[in-house]
């Protein structure tokens, strides 16, 4: 389960804090909700989880109908001012304190930049930095100011491509503290070493090939399951998924990762406790 495997990575690079889990419930059943529980490391006393079910939509909020808008969904129901909100689809490699003490300098959250569009792609503004919605370091007391003129953009604006992500990055445009490309890394063994102008222009340093090395969080892009004329496009392999998948993330340097440390330690720990 790739919300169980993201957890555990960050309680297990996070070494010797507090940490306090709030998972937004986009249909997980009984059973899921008991085997995340089931295996956090013996450490656990220093973790806590809850789970945030989503308003029904009444309120003109879209996360129960579409998982893709329930970060913005949760963020007016989280009982807390400052979060790290993460997506599901993570491995984290380095402790969260680090990111967690950064300073905002007055923004509302801080991102990286999405490594596939940089500076944005065809269906929202271009001309500045365009984020990754994966990773984001929230100051939600500063951030609900914002969000009812928020809600009510996402509500009127036409489909885009990356939905959430899209919405965001237009509503808060120039408005957000941008962090190292480390932080959300991305494309990892596929498009990240791919030749395109605007990567070349943020990144001239090789900076995205470092990542390889220098990853803080792995973030599995990509569809869980590539159609089959992706897989065997031979003109352009390796294909983007993840790593839990039928056809794997072939060429991506931490997919091994994910499954020989984490994902292992947690079905060991979930066998132990059965």
């Amino acid at each position: 389960m790739p919300t169980a495997v993201a957890v555990i990575s960050e309680i297990e690079a996070t070494a010797g804090k507090w940490m306090s889990f709030y998972i937004v419930d986009c249909g997980l059943s009984f059973n899921d909700k008991e085997t995340m529980k089931e295996v956090f490391p013996p450490s656990n006393r220093r973790v806590t989880i809850s789970f945030i079910e989503l308003p029904d939509g009444s309120d003109g909020s879209k996360g129960r109908q579409d998982p893709s808008w329930a970060k913005i969904d949760a963020l007016g129901h989280l009982p807390i001012e400052w979060v790290l909100l993460l997506d599901s689809d993570i491995l984290v490699c380095h402790d969260l304190g680090e990111l967690w003490n950064l300073d905002l300098q007055g923004k509302p959250f801080a991102a990286a930049r999405d490594v596939g569009f940089p500076m944005g792609h065809e269906g929202v503004q271009r001309g500045g930095p365009y984020f990754n919605a994966g990773v984001m370091l929230i100051d939600l007391a500063k951030f609900r100011t914002r969000l009812d003129s928020l809600v009510e953009v996402v509500g009127e604006r036409p489909q885009t491509a990356y939905k959430d992500q899209d919405a965001l990055d237009d509503f808060f445009h120039g408005e957000w503290q941008e962090i190292g490309v480390e932080w959300n890394a991305t494309g990892l063994g596929t498009y990240a070493k791919m030749h395109a102008a605007d990567r070349a222009a943020v990144w001239p340093n090789g900076e995205l090939d470092k990542l390889k090395r220098s990853a803080k969080i792995v973030h599995f892009t990509g569809p869980v399951h590539p159609s089959l004329s992706r897989v065997l496009d031979e003109y352009n392999q390796p294909w983007t998924s993840k790593p839990w998948g039928y056809a794997g993330a072939p060429g991506h340097p931490f997919a091994s990762d994910w499954f020989c440390s984490t994902w292992e330690n947690g079905v060991e720990r979930l066998g132990r406790v059965q």
